[in-house]
Formats: structure tokens, C-alpha cells, sequence
């Protein structure tokens, strides 16, 4: 730190910056060309100079200058140079506590399983997104792998070695989302933390934010986030400092956002703005091409886990998983597995088990379906479709993969949980 009269005469510095400015002392006059033309462009302007770079003496370093007043007057300057090896050897401390938080993305896409034209034309697709900066919109069902999509564009980006900073925004209770992602200043509430808080976006700098659940979000929310993608600046809470902020934003949701639109439940220019390079993803039930590879995949990893011998299906069990319509996708998959993994005691699965441990009946089998469970994923699966197909339920048991009656069953189940 250099403080500098209008005259050019330094009136302090300190030890570093007599290191890196050994030709100068208190009471010596600036006479660098370079630093002269700066000083004068701040006392004649009264603006001030932010990170200019700069090299001499050997060392590389930024420069930023700022005037100091007394009353309308300009009599003073303050420099501020900070070494580049400094600057980095401080920006690999904050990646690392930023690493130690957990705010990175782990997954790649060589993490994401199958083998179906529909997951490769999707995986090229991702790749190209990766290559921009732009906002990418992910739909899809839930189960269909979203984040890992996310996190695998956020790796495959330029940003790879920056933050990744998930949040879901179904999770957070509305009057807590705001403060979560733009933070707040000391005393902008009651019960605010000594120093304020850091909000997620500004954690993101240089990264990428993962806003999964998008739809969940209320108008005045959705209203400060397209704010925030169309300026790329934030401002804290209680604070009115505004905060400019590199990121890179994706987004998720398994809600049909056009239709939220039309419904007036989702800002139409918020939705325009999300929505500049869409991914969808395909529910397993349109890509069953994915399932041998998936299964394999989770039977292999549970057995390790939980120090079993892996199972095999016999043809009629394989056939059973084939041709259920899996309405919590790879998800439900994964849980069908790890159950079997643990109650499997042959080391076979047939067709009887696998439909137990799916909840289905046998074909043409007429006990009641009450000792089915159907989570409340697959029940607001059916919902969707059934709204979709217009309560076509012919069209809208094609499109789950199961038949119309076991469709009307698991309709009337709904109709008596609710």
C-alpha cells in the first residue's frame, strides 16, 4: 500500500511495497512514467483505476488507484499492488476451501449408463452446450438423471476447474431461498450472522449454478433471477453494493413450464430466458435399449456394497424388467436392485420375484393391487400423463408402459390414498 500527494511525493508505504518498489522511499517523488500517467489520469478524473496489470522490478502485479478527498479537493492517492503469484496462490486457497464444501461436480459423462441412440444424441448434444457459456434448461421426468447431466456439462466446460454449485429449490422454504442465493449484509434481519453471508451465486463465481427444481419457484423469485441472468450482477440483502458475478447457469425441472406460462404460474420472459439451449431427457420407459446395461450396472455395484454375490435374472425375470414402465426412472431402478441385492437369497431372480419386488401381479391375475406400494413419484407420474393424454387412458397406458387395466387399478389406488 503506497499513499501519494498531488505533488507525486510519497507520504507512506509499507514494507512489501518497499519491496516492490526499490527504487522509491518515503519522501521520494514518483517519477515512473508508467505510474505518473495513472496518478494523473486519478487526480485529474477523480475516478479510480481498478487491476491494472503491471510489470517492473521483476515482478508481475495489479495495480489499482484511488483518490482520496478532503472536502471537494482530490489531495491524496491511495495504490494498492498485489503480486499475481499472490493473487493465484490466494485463488487456489479459496478453490480449495470451496473443494472442502463440496461445491464440485463429480460426475462426468462417461458416468451416465446406456447405450440407446436417444442417450448418445443427448450426450453429443450436452457436449456442444458445454462448449458455451450460455443457460442450458434441462427437463425431464424425475429419476432421468438431470444433475448428473449438469454436472457432467460443468466438467466438460472451461469452467471445470471453477465451483459447481447446486441448490434445489424445492427444498428451501421460499422467505429462506432469497437469502441462500444472493446472502445478506450484517444486520439486514433479525438473527443475520456477524459479517453477513456469502450467497450461492457469488460461491459460483467463475462456475456454474445448478437451480434444479426451477418450476418450484415463486413469480418474485423467478422475477430477481432473470435479473440476475440478463445483468449478471447480484446484491445482497439488506446491502446496496451490487456484486458482479461470472457464472454460468443451468437449470432443471420435471414440470412442463410452457404450460405453467400459459397458466400464469411461470414468468413468460423468465421461461424465455432459461431457455436457450434445452436438453430434454427421455424417461427409461422410451429407451429400454438402456436397461441391460443399467441393471448390470447396479447389481454389480450393490453386491459390492453390501458384501453379496451378484444375482443373475432368469429369461422370464429380465422379461418382467423389460417390460415394466419404471415411472420413477433410473431412480426406481436403482432402488429395485439394492432391494433385491439384500432379499435375493438364491442367487436367481425370476419372474414372481422380480414382480414383487416392482409391485406388480401376474398377467391376468385378479387379487386386489393393495399390497402394491406406488411411491408418490410414480403417482404424480401418472397424474402428468394422464393430464397430457387428456384422461385418454388407453393412450396414457401406452405411454407408462403397462396395460389399461393395471392402469385403472393403480388410478383407483390414487383415488383412495387421496
Amino acid at each position: 500500500v503506497i499513499i501519494v500527494d498531488i505533488n507525486g511525493k510519497i507520504t507512506h508505504m509499507n514494507q512489501r511495497a518497499c519491496k516492490l518498489m526499490g527504487n522509491y522511499s518515503v519522501g521520494s517523488r514518483i517519477d515512473d512514467p508508467i505510474y505518473l500517467k495513472r496518478l494523473n489520469k486519478v487526480f485529474q478524473s477523480g475516478e479510480s483505476i481498478y487491476d491494472e496489470l503491471t510489470e517492473d522490478n521483476n515482478y508481475k502485479y495489479s495495480s489499482t488507484i484511488i483518490p482520496i478527498r478532503s472536502g471537494k479537493s482530490i489531495t491524496e492517492a491511495v495504490m494498492v499492488l498485489q503480486e499475481i503469484e499472490y493473487v493465484r496462490k490466494v485463488e487456489q486457497k479459496v478453490r480449495q476451501r470451496v473443494a472442502n464444501r463440496g461445491l464440485v461436480a463429480a460426475k462426468n459423462f462417461d458416468n451416465i449408463l446406456g447405450e440407446s441412440s436417444s442417450t448418445r444424441d443427448t450426450i453429443k448434444t450436452a457436449k456442444r452446450y458445454a462448449c458455451v457459456n450460455s443457460t442450458v434448461l434441462i427437463t425431464g421426468e424425475s429419476g432421468t438423471g438431470k444433475e448428473i447431466y449438469a454436472q457432467s456439462i460443468h466438467n466438460y466446460s472451461a469452467r471445470k476447474n471453477e465451483a459447481f454449485v447446486a441448490i434445489n429449490c424445492a427444498t428451501i422454504p421460499a422467505n429462506l431461498l432469497e437469502s441462500e442465493l444472493f446472502g445478506y449484509a450484517e444486520g439486514a434481519f433479525t438473527g443475520a450472522k456477524r459479517g453477513g453471508k456469502v450467497g450461492l451465486f457469488e460461491l459460483a463465481h467463475n462456475g456454474t449454478i445448478f437451480l434444479d427444481e426451477i418450476g418450484e419457484t415463486s413469480l418474485e423469485m423467478q422475477a430477481r433471477l432473470l435479473r440476475v441472468l440478463e445483468e449478471h450482477k447480484i446484491m445482497r440483502i439488506g446491502d446496496d453494493r451490487v456484486i458482479p458475478v461470472n457464472i454460468r447457469v443451468i437449470a432443471a425441472t420435471n414440470k412442463n413450464l410452457r404450460q405453467m406460462v400459459e397458466e400464469g404460474k411461470f414468468r413468460s420472459d423468465f421461461y424465455y430466458r432459461l431457455n436457450v439451449l434445452s436438453l430434454n431427457l427421455e424417461p427409461l420407459r422410451n429407451r429400454k435399449s438402456d436397461l441391460h446395461q443399467q441393471i448390470d450396472f447396479f447389481m454389480e455395484r450393490y453386491a459390492n456394497e453390501h458384501g453379496r454375490k451378484k444375482f443373475r435374472f432368469t429369461e422370464d425375470g429380465m422379461q418382467v424388467m423389460m417390460q415394466y414402465g419404471w415411472p420413477g426412472n433410473t431412480r426406481e431402478l436403482k432402488n429395485i436392485i439394492e432391494r433385491l441385492s439384500v432379499t435375493n437369497t438364491t442367487g436367481v431372480v425370476d419372474a414372481k420375484e422380480a414382480r414383487e419386488a416392482i409391485g406388480q401381479m401376474e398377467v391376468g391375475e385378479e387379487a386386489s393391487l393393495q399390497a402394491s406400494l406406488i411411491d408418490a413419484a410414480e403417482f404424480d407420474v401418472i397424474r402428468r400423463v394422464m393430464n397430457e393424454t387428456g384422461g385418454n387412458k388407453s393412450a396414457a397406458a401406452k405411454r407408462l408402459g403397462i396395460s389399461r387395466p393395471t392402469l385403472q387399478r393403480k388410478l383407483k389406488m390414487m383415488e383412495e390414498a387421496e
